[in-house]
């Protein structure tokens, strides 16, 4: 039995049934005869919540896949807490990945077939847009639409 109670004080929502992720990834190439293969491993520990889920998207909409906010409640999740998510495009067309700060939003591109992992609400970085950077620390939703 899991005992979820909401926020307590200033401490962030807790689900007492925790587990660890184990997230592995298994690079296997074989260059001009060498063998250049990797493993990586990650485990990300206290998961409370695990969603999976597989949406379709129509032409001209844009669909919300997750927002992040003061509360846990349907689609929603508290703000800072996703610890791992991969996005998986099985469909036969671009899909853009929309990801929203408070501030600024940035679209990612994910080819058919292909993935796309973020791995957590804290994103910081530089490239060259219009105003030169871009920073994120507080990701507040991220969207999906087809790229025709």
């Amino acid at each position: 039995m899991c005992i979820r109670p909401l926020e307590i004080k200033n401490y962030l929502y807790k689900n007492y049934c925790m587990a660890d992720l184990k997230v592995l990834i298994n690079e296997n190439i074989v260059l001009d005869g060498v063998n250049r293969s990797t493993q990586h491993e990650k485990t990300y520990s206290n998961v409370n919540t695990f969603d999976s889920r597989i949406l379709s998207l129509s032409s001209g909409s844009q669909v919300a896949v997750a927002n992040f906010g003061s509360l846990d409640q349907a689609g929603s999740y508290t703000a800072g807490s996703m610890q791992y998510a991969r996005f998986t495009n099985t469909g036969l067309k671009n899909i853009a990945l929309i990801v929203s700060s408070s501030s600024e939003t940035t679209f990612f591109n994910i080819q058919p077939g292909k993935h796309f992992i973020l791995s957590d609400t804290l994103v910081s970085g530089s490239a060259v847009n219009s105003s030169g950077s871009f920073v994120y620390y507080d990701i507040k939703s991220i969207n999906a639409e087809p790229i025709n």
